[in-house]
């Protein structure tokens, strides 16, 4: 027996620009919370830093939880009590809706809202080296925390507890993107906190 979800996998358009984009070039700008009505629109709450970044979009990828499906699909978006209803083709009644819960609305690149000067798409910092200025090596990014007062890096320290570090400019030094690193100097002791 076949779900919802993948009936509708199995009926979509097996975009050829599914094949252009591997799902870490995307941006993930929202994700399905639930269905709305009986004609298979969902819920779905905005992931972007953008408020009104759904308002006018009408070609995304749609992303499986487990990321390991996506399709391209066209969409029409309207506002509704903070999040935003959602129709997505091929989407069309409220049981299929209701399978998609927990997927996610993703776009590329070149749909992305373009950044303030100084401003780095957080997806651009996933990976990259942290070296300290008297320690080296450190770990590698592999998150940052952003629903907190002040920006963390979450720093991968392969066998070793992760470590925290506050993004401000007492201990951030520079960001070299094109080089894979970011340079910092953490306080005496920081590393301690964490290796007990």
């Amino acid at each position: 027996m076949t779900n919802k979800a993948d009936k509708f996998i199995q009926l979509s358009k097996q975009s050829e620009a599914a094949a252009d984009h591997g799902i870490d070039d995307l941006f993930e700008v929202g994700v399905i919370v639930g269905a709305h009505g009986i004609r298979g629109d969902v819920t779905t709450k905005n992931l972007s830093d953008v408020p009104g970044r759904l308002r006018h979009l009408k070609q995304a990828f749609l992303l499986s939880p487990q990321r390991d499906r996506m399709h391209r699909v066209s969409l029409n978006t309207r506002p509704h009590k903070g999040q935003w209803i959602v129709h997505i083709e091929g989407i069309e009644d409220r049981d299929s809706a209701i399978a998609h819960k927990g997927w996610l609305l993703a776009i590329t690149r070149a749909q992305a809202e373009p950044l303030p000067r100084g401003y780095i798409f957080v997806r651009d910092l996933i990976g990259l080296q942290v070296i300290d200025d008297q320690l080296g090596l450190i770990g590698k990014i592999k998150d940052v925390l952003t629903d907190r007062e002040q920006n963390v890096y979450v720093v991968d320290r392969e066998g070793k507890p992760d470590v925290l570090i506050p993004v401000v400019k007492a201990f951030i030094k520079s960001i070299e993107i094109a080089d894979g690193m970011i340079k910092v100097s953490l306080p005496d002791g920081l590393l301690d906190v964490y290796d007990g």
